[in-house]
């Protein structure tokens, strides 16, 4: 089983016994990585589903108990790439999702962006449903695809729900992040699969 990860922070010379949200390097199962090149990690999936309601999601496994930061989903517009973004005010209207069960299913979940406005919701989906392979891109869509959504085992930080995310009807397809840090689809790897820490946000 992983290892928590240990997140190193910039501390500035004025004030050394200070913490700033800006972290240097991130150390992983015994290798240190700066932060601008994290790599993906990964876990097995389970079959728990996710309990719905609102949420944060951040790119694991950066996130662990008492850290302030990390890469949070975000969103960017409507048929525009799904980003990851710091934990700052001037994205926070951007970056609460409520996933809920499509109706009449326990497996399959929407995922949709949460707002006090009027505008039509927008959610997860796809340019182009009808072309889903790995290297898609996840954009804001009007038009919601399922999603299925499953715990992973053995998380990195127990007693929090980390989760998997693919594409329902593509069962070898998952989420995560690239380079660019948008969100896009890759190709399951043998016997693991990318995941996110899930944050539960306030109704």
């Amino acid at each position: 089983m992983a290892r928590s990860p240990s997140v190193r922070y910039h501390r500035p010379a004025f004030a050394p016994h200070m913490r700033l949200h800006t972290p240097v390097e991130i150390s992983y199962d015994g290798q240190t990585y700066p932060y601008s090149q994290i790599p993906v990690f990964y876990h097995r999936a389970s079959s728990m589903s996710l309990q719905a309601g609102s949420y944060g999601l951040t790119q694991s496994p950066l996130w662990q108990p008492g850290m302030v930061g990390g890469m949070y989903v975000t969103g960017n517009g409507t048929y525009q790439p799904v980003m990851t973004a710091p934990l700052h005010p001037k994205y926070f209207h951007k970056q609460s999702w409520n996933i809920r069960p499509v109706d009449g299913s326990s497996d399959n979940y929407h995922i949709t962006l949460k707002t006090n406005t009027k505008e039509a919701p927008v959610s997860f989906g796809f340019e182009n449903a009808k072309d889903v392979r790995a290297g898609t891109r996840v954009v804001l869509s009007h038009s919601p695809i399922d999603w299925v959504i499953n715990a992973i085992e053995n998380p990195p930080v127990a007693e929090k729900t980390f989760i998997s995310i693919k594409p329902s009807g593509h069962e070898d397809l998952f989420v995560t992040v690239d380079k660019d840090n948008t969100l896009y689809l890759v190709n399951k790897p043998e016997g693991e699969v990318p995941f996110f820490y899930a944050m539960p946000h306030t109704e």
